[in-house]
């Protein structure tokens, strides 16, 4: 008579074996190609990473001088406004200095008129 705990142990093991020379004998271990795949993988990102923070730092440069370049614009545009002020003004100063001769030289005429009577 055979024990049923016996058996019942028999093919525990009996799994036990076949599941462990299964799964030993499926591993897959990463040829000298898949390494080097691997290697060249990683410096590639490495190098796009390195690539990612350069442009980074170029784009912060631009927009420093396009803001710098704005400021100065706005600063020439203030100074073109007030260079057109002053002409204006000169040129009303220049035109009343104009109408003032005009009256001065009448008045002379006027004179002159007068005199040769």
């Amino acid at each position: 008579m055979k024990r049923p705990g016996m058996r019942r142990t028999l093919m525990v093991l009996t799994a036990a074996l076949l599941l462990v020379a299964l799964g030993s004998g499926c591993t897959k271990y990463a040829s000298e190609e898949d390494l080097q795949n691997l290697e060249r993988q990683k410096q590639a990102a490495l190098s796009a990473e390195k690539k990612v923070e350069q442009l980074k730092a170029e784009k912060s440069d631009l927009e420093k001088t396009v803001a710098q370049k704005e400021a100065e614009l706005q600063k020439v545009e203030a100074e073109k406004v007030a260079v057109t002020e002053r002409k204006q003004q000169k040129m009303e100063m220049m035109q009343g200095d104009d109408a003032m001769m005009g009256a001065k030289d009448e008045k002379k005429m006027k004179d002159n008129m007068k005199g040769d009577k």
